[in-house]
């Protein structure tokens, strides 16, 4: 097979040019062009995804929905914290106040944790080291203790135990008591105001699969 890079000088009648020719010709400007082509949406790709993993989410109180902070890799903390006293719910708050903690963690994390370098895992930033959270059922309320981090279905799981409830049966939390099922992948902080450190919910048993 012959290699050309000028496919009109050298085309013979009933010869086609390119990938899978027909002439058994193939011309190299087209093959350069579909190379071209591949690497640029290689580069495309990567260009996307770097632009994701710049993103840390991190969940705060008031918010059952995680922020998207940029973030750089050596980045640490101290310089979340930072970023966070520019969002609306902590505007006025001084950094010391603020404390992070990674999902389901009981461990505050320190200043210098680099946390750039844990882009893939969900965080939390509260006012709250602890936050006491009542579940009330059939008009009886028991009261736990969680860092702001907790996901809810880890106060499922703890209510299930305290009322007894088999741990196959599905269940749910809610805010009020015929309001909508939570996430339970959200974090208890996010329904906590700082200033009261506590949370009220309420536990409904449920017929199909939840979470």
């Amino acid at each position: 097979m012959k290699f050309f890079t000028n496919c009109q000088q050298h085309k013979r009648p009933g010869a086609s040019f390119g990938p899978g020719g027909k002439g058994g010709c193939v011309c190299v400007i087209d093959i350069f062009n579909i190379y071209k082509k591949i690497c640029l949406q290689k580069l495309a790709r990567s260009l996307i995804f770097a632009s994701m993993s710049k993103k840390l989410p991190i969940h705060t109180e008031g918010n059952p929905e995680p922020q998207h902070l940029e973030i750089e890799e050596h980045d640490t903390v101290e310089i979340v914290v930072h970023r966070l006293l520019t969002l609306e719910i902590f505007r006025g708050c001084r950094p010391e106040e603020i404390v992070v903690f990674e999902e389901d963690s009981e461990i505050e994390l320190g200043l210098d944790y680099p946390i750039g370098k844990h882009r893939h895992k969900h965080f939390h930033g509260h006012r709250c080291r602890r936050i006491a959270v009542t579940v009330s059922f059939n008009g009886e309320a028991n009261t736990n203790s969680y860092p702001p981090s907790a996901r809810l279905r880890t106060v499922i799981d703890w209510a299930k135990s305290v009322y007894n409830i088999a741990p196959e049966q599905q269940c749910a939390l809610r805010e009020g008591p015929s309001s909508e099922p939570l996430d339970l992948d959200a974090h208890v902080g996010s329904f906590a105001a700082h200033d009261a450190c506590s949370v009220k919910f309420y536990l409904a048993i449920i017929k199909g699969p939840q979470g």
